[in-house]
């Protein structure tokens, strides 16, 4: 979840030729006009959010087809991307380099994207009648469980223990208040090595939750920060979706069992891997709380510790302590932390 100091409004970053929206937009058209001599750029729009590494415009072809094109401060490793469109096909945009001379001696590397129909969950929230998250959340679980990669994880054990043992030497004194609990999960890694291997998003957010009017899921974008990880682990952010920040403090709301994605989850499954992983609810609840920490204070290509959330960090203690609905008792609370 990597954040920046600069504002989206701030375009100080960017090189002359691209730090205003019409330069942006006169450089996307230039670059897909360059593409085809059959289609044409006709128009630009910006999008509903825009990224803290990147800047966006969204352009539309003599097809009417709508392109992104992103302008971004640093190359993208696309083999993330590629392995989730592999693995959910259209549910994810398709994304290619495309390499110009002027941009490139800027330090600036572009890349256009297939644009998902639909919009994003925030503006959803703003603008569908009688909005619910409980569809959407149904459709999350159901979009997560299609993104199985192999049988086993034992692959990516060692990455897990090294950001692990990085929470664990950390300083920070709001990282450090969870030494002993990722201590604890130094000692769980044996068994997470036994659950499947899945697509994990690791930004899932409201931004790169793509919706339609029928308040189902059209797509996740942005999966720059992706990799495979045991099942659960990816699931990290799901239950802060189905919960609510108020005044700062992570609230259940009434609806919140029934919002659960977790029914999605079972129902996109194949019927063999949702009885193995029944078997193993108290390891994908290890996971999930696993994933909830290293999501949290994440770690950058340099090593270093990301700009975390200080108000996910204060609810982390509680956040730590959810349980899959199928592991906990009749009428116990999700969160352990609540008894």
């Amino acid at each position: 979840m990597p954040s920046s100091s600069l504002s989206i409004e701030d375009d100080s970053d960017l090189p002359d030729c691209l730090n205003t929206p019409l330069k942006r937009a006169s450089w996307a058209m230039k670059l897909l006009n360059s593409q085809s001599p059959s289609i044409t750029a006709v128009s630009t729009r910006p999008p509903d959010t825009d990224g803290s590494y990147s800047r966006t415009v969204i352009v539309r072809l003599s097809t009417n087809e709508e392109v992104v094109i992103q302008f971004r401060l640093g190359p993208l490793d696309l083999s993330p991307s590629i392995l989730a469109r592999e693995k959910l096909g259209a549910l994810v945009p398709e994304i290619k380099h495309l390499h110009n001379d002027t941009l490139a001696a800027e330090g600036i590397w572009t890349y256009s994207l297939s644009c998902i129909e639909g919009m994003t969950w925030e503006a959803a929230e703003q603008s569908i009648p009688n909005f619910s998250r409980i569809p959407l959340l149904r459709s999350l679980g159901n979009i997560l469980a299609k993104g199985f990669v192999r049988a086993t994880s034992e692959s990516a054990i060692e990455g897990v223990r090294r950001h692990l043992e990085r929470i664990i030497a950390a300083e920070d004194p709001q990282i450090a208040e969870f030494r002993e609990q990722a201590i604890a999960f130094l000692g769980q890694l044996d068994d997470l090595g036994t659950l499947p291997l899945f697509i994990a998003h690791n930004d899932l957010h409201e931004s790169n939750i793509m919706v339609g009017e029928d308040l189902q899921i059209t797509g996740l974008v942005d999966w720059g920060a992706s990799r495979p990880l045991p099942f659960g682990m990816g699931f990290a952010r799901v239950h802060m979706l189905t919960g609510e920040y108020n005044d700062g403090i992570f609230c259940v709301l009434d609806d919140f069992e029934e919002a659960e994605n977790w029914q999605g989850i079972w129902e996109g499954l194949s019927k063999e891997m949702a009885s193995f992983l029944q078997t193993k609810l108290a390891v994908v609840t290890a996971a999930m709380a696993i994933g909830t920490l290293l999501e949290t204070f994440f770690v950058e290509d340099d090593g270093s510790f990301g700009a975390y959330n200080p108000v996910v960090a204060r609810s982390l203690k509680r956040l730590l302590s959810y349980q899959v609905p199928d592991h906990r008792r009749v009428g116990e609370s999700p969160y352990l932390e609540d008894t």
